[in-house]
């Protein structure tokens, strides 16, 4: 990621709503490098059901998931990259950012199994 300049810094980049999604309140938005999502974009966040979460999750695990599934969606919505490339991107940053890898590789696979009803019908 980018350097980023002193008003944007914060401690978090987005807060969870009420209604239990999250919405980017950076004012510089989530810079991955080669998009930016920006403030004010409205994420379902990580779609794994709660079953699972809570049964192979930590809190530290969830922020680095959330982060990336906000720039996932916002690739979804956005239709900048083609899908195949919008869940590659996933699993790589995941595994960059220090996820487990094979779980980054479990989330890859739901993703493609589950994922194309959200970018066909969403």
């Amino acid at each position: 990621m980018k350097k980023r300049s002193p008003e944007c810094e914060r401690l978090l980049d987005y807060e969870q709503l009420p209604d239990g999604k999250f919405v980017v309140t950076n004012p510089c938005g989530l810079d991955f490098g080669w998009f930016r999502v920006p403030c004010g974009f409205i994420s379902d966040g990580d779609t794994m059901p709660d079953w699972v979460r809570e049964f192979w999750d930590t809190d530290a695990l969830r922020v680095i998931r959330l982060l990336y599934a906000i720039g996932h969606d916002y690739l979804y919505r956005t239709r900048k990259v083609p899908r195949w490339i919008a869940d590659r991107w996933l699993r790589e940053s995941l595994i960059y950012d220090f996820f487990p890898p094979w779980r980054a590789w479990t989330e890859w696979v739901f993703i493609r199994l589950c994922g194309w009803y959200y970018w066909y019908f969403k």
